[in-house]
């Protein structure tokens, strides 16, 4: 299955989508849906990304809020995924605003 499928068919899609991964408990989530989707266990993907398990383990239950990103993004890739950044929008249609909410809420 290629990426592109992959995408298409994650429970998360709509979600993506619609409301964006915005938090790393969505991503941690769309990336957990998407590892299952591949076949891959926790061990195979990490051995992959070249990360440990125990940070992947951590990572889709949400416990690692700080990830460091080069980890995320080792993982994004090894899953044939890519991240993607699109400007954010608010209901009033405001990407600045938006951004600096999204912002106020890392700290």
């Amino acid at each position: 299955m290629n990426a592109l499928a992959l995408l298409v068919e994650c429970k998360y899609h709509y979600i993506m989508e619609t409301q964006g991964l915005r938090t790393t408990q969505r991503l941690a989530a769309a990336l957990k849906d998407a590892r299952l989707r591949a076949g891959l266990t926790q061990l195979e993907l990490a051995g992959l990304a070249g990360v440990s398990r125990r940070w992947l383990v951590d990572f889709e239950a949400g416990r690692s809020p700080r990830s460091e990103l080069h980890m995320v993004l080792s993982t994004i890739a090894a899953l044939g995924l890519e991240l993607r950044l699109t400007p954010a929008t608010d209901e009033s249609g405001s990407a600045a605003q938006a951004a600096r909410s999204i912002l106020k809420g890392l700290e």
